[in-house]
């Protein structure tokens, strides 16, 4: 009878992409909800982003979402 072979591998490439990925996700949910958007709907929107798409949600708010926010003039004098 055929028994399928536990193999560690799949623990280990979990432990070492897949919990560093939902720590990324979850920091970026928390600065999304913390963040001033230029409107309450588009922060509605990307948390809800955030939450439906996981990991490809958290690369649309990286490339399109963190542009609609709006700085404060103390976070900026920080940029490098």
């Amino acid at each position: 009878m055929f028994q399928p072979v536990q193999s560690q591998s799949a623990l280990v490439l979990f432990l070492i992409i897949g919990v560093p990925v939902l720590f990324a996700w979850l920091a970026l949910l928390v600065q999304c909800a913390n963040a001033t958007f230029k409107s309450d709907g588009d922060k509605v929107a990307w948390v809800l982003i955030l939450i439906l798409l996981g990991p490809i949600g958290a690369a649309l708010y990286l490339i399109a979402g963190r542009a609609r926010q709006i700085r404060s003039a103390s976070s900026e004098k920080w940029v490098v």
